[in-house]
């Protein structure tokens, strides 16, 4: 039987999770990191878990944790066609001895389902599929927007979105949908990806933006109880969202000016009324080259008059970052972009006109992006809108190596809130060893590093020997648990407990009498208490 009862009341480290499946002695293929707003704090917080032939689902709920019965005695088979099924919120849902209702054939009212929830809208009926309806767009916390919009406005919304998936489905290939769909286990996440063009999500979300501007927006949050700029943590307000657009829209129409790339783009009116995907082009002259002298002639020529404070927050975009980056989380005030490089570094990153969070949703996480270009304004990070999809899917290795350099960079420099980029500070070897044994991932990764810094001192061999104390004290005190002793110190080293008591002074005085001198500090003293 897992045993959760003394997981703490939080969503667990990558740390924790992994000493947790290993001490419980489960397979656990499927975890989903993400945000818990009631805890304020991050981590894992959904996971399938399969002990022996039982088979559970593992889910952090507000007050604690919850483990669910899946099914008894489920064969290997449907387990792994479950796994390659299941979301998050499928796993908070199922209770008792409930098992999904999963299908692998061409007649799955859940074949279809990821790309509708990818694009955010109700894919067009195809021959022998069922497709479900998809959840309203909805605002942050808040009601349904289709809902609160007028009806004509509404109408015509739907109209045209569907007309954009209806045009999107019929240049499918038939051929390679079959395909597909005659797997034993169903379409992967990866096949289903190749079948969505990255150009339509952009499609539809420049759709929506014209269709609920935002003076309709303000109107609703009006009606709905006086939502505030407060209520979207991870996009710039709406004054600040104008002013960035403005300033923006002035650039480009510079770029244009100086290199005629789109005939008919003389003002900002002429930027506002063309769709995103028509000045693509414009964009990307910015970016191709000598983008920081293009900034820096702007600013010194001033062709649209801007006062000086917004000159100078134009010329700060010459610490622009450019280049492809993977989104990795969404925490309350931004997502983290990662530029996993060598090294690597992660950025806070504020929305424009939609939260990142409606693009994709937390348990879709990790996203690949090229052609990102992430600007400083007004003390934070935005990117201009542009956000290019790159079709490829996080598992196993590349998942983990994705988690690695992100804890490396949040070791290195934090998550980076302004640009330019803070300089590295220089790492003392404590706290650089501290990092490599923070978790089991680290310690493996860097099994070579950790030796070579523990031997250099006495300090920091103490170090090694408390943090691998502390991670194996994690594991004895379940051990322990299982058995009927009372209240106990023990001191672990070297993975081995050497010396016990009912006192830690008692423990202490132990380990000074068969220590050699100067390492009698050096074992991690774990209090168990039952």
């Amino acid at each position: 039987m897992v045993d959760i009862e003394y997981l703490p009341h939080r969503p667990l480290t990558e740390g924790e999770f992994e000493d947790f499946v290993e001490t419980q002695s489960v397979e656990c293929p499927l975890a989903f990191h993400a945000y818990c707003g009631h805890c304020d704090t991050e981590g894992v917080v959904d996971a399938l878990i399969r002990d022996g032939r039982q088979v559970y689902a593992l889910h952090h709920g507000h007050e604690e944790w919850e483990l669910k019965t899946l099914e008894q005695d489920m064969d290997p088979e449907m387990f792994q066609m479950m796994v390659s099924q299941l979301d998050p919120a499928m796993l908070r849902q199922i209770g008792g001895d409930q098992l999904p209702d999963v299908e692998a054939d061409v007649e799955s009212e859940l074949d279809f389902d990821q790309i509708g929830d990818d694009v955010d809208f109700d894919l067009p009926p195809v021959e022998g599929v069922e497709v479900p309806d998809s959840e309203a767009i909805e605002l942050p916390d808040g009601p349904p927007l289709r809902e609160l919009v007028d009806e004509d406005t509404r109408q015509e919304l739907d109209a045209q979105l569907q007309q954009i998936m209806d045009d999107h489905v019929d240049s499918l290939d038939e051929q390679e949908i079959e395909r597909i769909f005659e797997q034993t286990d169903g379409p992967t996440p990866g096949e289903l990806a190749e079948l969505l063009d990255p150009a339509v999500m952009q499609e539809l979300n420049q759709a929506i933006a014209e269709a609920i501007d935002d003076e309709m927006l303000q109107d609703i949050a009006a009606e709905q109880g006086g939502m505030t700029d407060d209520d979207f943590p991870m996009m710039l307000d709406m004054e600040s969202e104008d002013r960035f657009l403005d300033l923006y829209a002035h650039l480009l129409v510079y770029v244009n000016d100086r290199f005629d790339v789109i005939e008919g783009i003389e003002t900002v009116g002429d930027i506002s009324n063309r769709n995103t995907s028509d000045l693509l082009p414009l964009r990307q002259r910015l970016y191709e080259e000598d983008t920081e002298a293009i900034i820096e002639s702007f600013v010194e020529e001033n062709p649209a008059n801007l006062p000086a404070d917004d000159l100078d927050t134009v010329a700060d975009w010459t610490d622009s970052e450019y280049g492809e980056c993977v989104v990795v989380r969404h925490l309350s005030d931004y997502a983290v972009l990662l530029d996993w490089s060598d090294p690597p570094r992660a950025f806070g990153v504020k929305a424009v006109r939609m939260p990142f969070t409606d693009l994709w949703p937390e348990e879709r996480l990790p996203v690949f992006l090229s052609e990102v270009a992430l600007l400083p304004f007004e003390d934070q990070i935005v990117t201009d809108g542009w956000l290019a999809i790159q079709r490829v899917v996080a598992g196993g290795n590349l998942s983990t190596d994705i988690d690695d350099s992100y804890e490396e960079a949040k070791h290195r420099l934090g998550i980076i809130e302004t640009l330019p980029a803070p300089d590295e500070s220089e790492k003392s070897d404590a706290e650089q060893l501290r990092f490599y044994l923070k978790n089991k991932r680290n310690r493996e990764r860097y099994a070579e590093e950790i030796t070579e810094l523990k031997n250099e001192s006495t300090e920091l061999e103490q170090i090694y020997h408390q943090e691998m104390g502390k991670a194996r004290a994690r594991s004895l005190g379940r051990e322990l648990r299982e058995t009927d002793l009372k209240e106990a110190y023990f001191a672990i080293y070297d993975d081995r407990i050497v010396a016990s008591g009912t006192t830690e002074q008692q423990v202490r005085e132990i380990l000074a009498d068969i220590l050699p001198d100067g390492k009698e500090t050096h074992p991690y003293i774990y209090h168990y208490d039952p």
